[in-house]
């Protein structure tokens, strides 16, 4: 079965070279917040600097000029640790608009609209983020965060399901049955034997999935249109 657990702590990475510019974001993001969700923001002054925590992130209100290594740099860097991480870009320049689509996010506000714009995103991306933080899938020997899975696999009696961290658990479930199980649409029938989470697809080929840790994925003649729609209703849903 699929449970939720209490809802959890929204970890929120800030980074902002300008300390003044850093402060005003770290205010905006609080009082947003306040009274409707537990957080905890992380802030720093440069990609390196929000890296070195080592944090798992919800959230992600990030700069895009940084020195060293630009937000959206960095935005690639939080999502390899944290898929369902959804960001949140700021600049004081409108010539960055093309440029952030490198990367999944949910938005791009200029710095002078930061009061208006910021509050509605935050609440936004929040209550997706602990939708999909929240939801865990009861099996035998316990339970698996939903947001952990990057694929599983049938093999003749058993599922195995694959997670970010390299270990896996098995189940008998089918695979039709945990998706049902499961209710999320980004989890993506690819293949008679393959299921894959969809925010750890690197690239997509009519053949194949390249997952974000390098692991290729088949993708069946008679899944290809229902992977490709899933794929880029995934993708226009988070950027």
């Amino acid at each position: 079965m699929t449970q939720y657990t209490c809802q959890p702590q929204l970890q929120i990475a800030v980074c902002d070279d300008d300390p003044a510019m850093l402060q005003r974001l770290v205010a905006l993001t609080t009082e947003s917040l306040s009274g409707r969700y537990s957080c905890c923001v992380h802030t720093a002054a440069s990609a390196e600097e929000l890296l070195a925590k080592k944090l798992p992130f919800h959230l992600a209100v990030l700069d895009i000029e940084l020195p060293n290594r630009s937000g959206i740099e960095l935005a690639t860097a939080i999502m390899e640790s944290s898929p369902h991480c959804r960001v949140l870009f700021v600049s004081g320049y409108a010539r960055y608009v093309s440029d952030v689509y490198d990367v999944p996010h949910v938005g791009m506000i200029l710095k002078d609209q930061l009061e208006h714009q910021l509050p509605k995103f935050l609440l936004r991306s929040a209550a997706f983020a602990l939708a999909e933080a929240g939801a865990h899938l009861a099996l035998k020997d316990g339970t698996v965060p939903v947001a952990d899975i990057c694929y599983m696999e049938r093999q003749g009696h058993w599922t195995h399901i694959y997670l970010r961290d390299g270990s896996q658990q098995r189940t008998r479930e089918k695979l039709d049955d945990l998706l049902r199980l499961i209710g999320n649409p980004a989890f993506c029938r690819c293949h008679v034997s393959y299921v894959v989470y969809l925010p750890y697809v690197k690239a997509m080929t009519p053949q194949q999935l390249t997952l974000q840790n390098g692991q290729i994925l088949p993708v069946s003649r008679p899944n290809r249109v229902a992977v490709k729609n899933a794929f880029f209703q995934y993708i226009s849903e988070h950027t």
